[in-house]
């Protein structure tokens, strides 16, 4: 992998938002900003959509232990977080709610420090993405939601400098209230986006009408049953198939998955058996 790959480059962009959300929280705690700590979901959140576009766009891994269906464990783990992050961002307002109430002491240059270097990152990660999204659905995805989350940080240096020159203590909770919030309909947009594109991805990209018809022209193939295509995530698609009337050869073989990739299927499991070797018994397969 180099450095003109998407992949390696949406891997510099994880290891940067994923180094500045222990800084920005740990700053948060340090320097009593309830804004900071809000902020630091949303920095969770794009470290999120970065694990989700490698996982889309990268290069799939299998060993012993994982298969291509692994990769659904990253939506797993998208649902895991969105589930944090809104109840962290209950738990944000409910503070904020006490801090209007009684508010406590700021330290106004640590939390203008870190929102400054949070919108560098950002910008850089947003950068890091822009290059090579132009036909990559996933990673165009990631440099979009980068590119919007500019807000967070602006807002956060904005209320610090305000608090900064007026002493008015009640905006950091206010404004750490208003960006908890934020990220609780953002989170769950992308998750539910994420989901629609491993649920759909197989029936929006895979014309199976072209795929069956190619299967059935090959020589000596006579039927072309139970054809089943899924999608473990979005682009990674799956085939099984079950052929009638052709031996099993190795050329047949050979054209099947040669086909199958080009429909973008790199994952095939085939049966391939003489007519009528079922016959009393139908196919017994269901058809597509």
């Amino acid at each position: 992998m180099t450095e003109a790959d998407p992949g390696w480059r949406l891997g510099q962009a994880l290891i940067l938002t994923g180094t500045f959300l222990l800084v920005e929280v740990i700053a948060g705690m340090l320097s009593g900003s309830l804004a900071l700590l809000a902020d630091a979901g949303h920095v969770l959140t794009d470290g999120v959509v970065l694990m989700l576009a490698l996982q889309a766009g990268g290069p799939e891994v299998r060993d012993r232990r994982r298969t291509p269906g692994h990769q659904r464990a990253v939506i797993l783990g998208a649902a895991v977080i969105a589930g944090v992050l809104s109840t962290a961002a209950l738990g944000v307002v409910a503070e904020a709610y006490w801090r209007l109430q009684s508010p406590v002491p700021v330290q106004t240059t640590v939390m203008l420090a870190l929102a400054v270097l949070g919108l560098g990152i950002n910008v850089i990660s947003a950068r890091l993405a822009a290059t090579g999204r132009e036909g990559n659905p996933a990673t165009h995805a990631a440099y979009l939601e980068l590119r919007g989350d500019v807000l967070g940080p602006v807002a956060v240096i904005g209320g610090a400098l305000l608090i900064r020159f007026t002493g008015e203590l009640w905006l950091d909770p206010l404004l750490g209230a208003l960006v908890g919030i934020w990220v609780v309909p953002r989170v769950w947009a992308l998750l539910a986006a994420s989901m629609t594109g491993a649920v759909n991805a197989a029936f929006q990209q895979v014309d199976l009408n072209a795929f069956r018809r190619e299967l059935a022209a090959l020589p000596g193939v006579t039927e072309v049953q139970a054809l089943h295509v899924w999608s473990a995530t979005r682009g990674v698609h799956s085939v099984t198939v079950h052929l009638v009337g052709a031996e099993v050869n190795r050329d047949l073989v050979v054209k099947v998955h040669e086909i199958a990739a080009v429909h973008g299927m790199p994952y095939v499991i085939m049966r391939i058996e003489p007519a009528g070797l079922h016959a009393g018994d139908g196919d017994g397969l269901a058809r597509q």
